[in-house]
């Protein structure tokens, strides 16, 4: 059960729940593989070169320790984000530790804005910003983001119809 799930507020259902795009793992992925590359590499020289050797070996190593560092980073921001519609808001909310949680009523939503750059076309990610009174919150890193802004326009149509059907 998530974060999201476990602060409803009465009446209230989530209608949809976006997740984070797996793109997020290449950069440290990269890393990781050139580090093993000059690792690796160096390991297999000759020891003609001894300098060279341990240039290249500090090189990988230093690959390594970032790419191993930023992917646990990864892994956290995949597990603790959460990307949700409600029939009442668009919650955004990131952080294991330390939480920061973004929430708009769709009642109030007046727009959205949404990025997605080549690489993010290819690898299926991009940004949306919802606004509501010149404030923009941005869900970034959002796999299947048209999915997510076709569930907004959907849930913030319902809930627009139903503040202005009241008696």
């Amino acid at each position: 059960m998530g974060y999201t799930s476990r602060h409803l507020v009465p009446g209230e259902e989530i209608i949809y729940t976006g997740k984070v795009s797996p793109a997020i793992f290449i950069s440290p992925v990269l890393l990781l593989i050139v580090g093993l590359v000059a690792v690796g590499r160096g390991i297999t020289l000759p020891l003609e070169n001894e300098a060279d050797i341990e240039l290249l070996m500090l090189a990988g190593a230093v690959c390594l320790l970032f790419g191993f560092i930023s992917l646990i980073g990864k892994i956290f921001t995949a597990l603790f984000t959460e990307f949700t519609i409600t029939n009442k808001r668009c919650i955004l909310k990131k952080g294991f530790i330390a939480i920061v949680v973004s929430d708009i009523a769709l009642d109030k939503c007046e727009g959205m804005v949404f990025n997605q750059s080549l690489i993010g076309r290819m690898f299926g990610y991009g940004r949306i910003g919802a606004t509501t009174g010149g404030n923009t919150q941005t869900f970034g890193g959002l796999a299947r983001p048209f999915d997510f802004r076709n569930q907004l326009f959907v849930a913030m149509e319902e809930a627009k119809s139903k503040m202005y059907s009241r008696p």
